[in-house]
């Protein structure tokens, strides 16, 4: 099953049983930060623009395809 992270705080805030994150699985809460992880690293990219590159994308591409990668990698064991 799918979860947005941006869902999190109005469900938590609904969620009658206590805090939502105590009933999240290790899969959700794994993907909601590779998501905040690559939104960091989005932002990060956008406001320090370099010319460098590897393989021909900007360095912020690249960390952003290893991250991708790696959480995928250790989502796919978890399951």
């Amino acid at each position: 099953m799918r979860r947005l992270v941006a869902l999190f705080l109005p469900v938590d805030l609904a969620y009658r049983e206590g805090s939502i994150f105590a009933a999240l699985d290790e899969a959700s809460v794994l993907l909601g930060l590779i998501g905040i992880m690559l939104s960091i690293l989005y932002l990060w990219g956008v406001l320090e623009r370099r010319d460098r590159t590897i393989v021909g994308m900007g360095i912020d591409s690249a960390l952003v395809l290893v991250t991708y990668l790696l959480g995928m990698l250790l989502f796919g064991a978890m399951t």
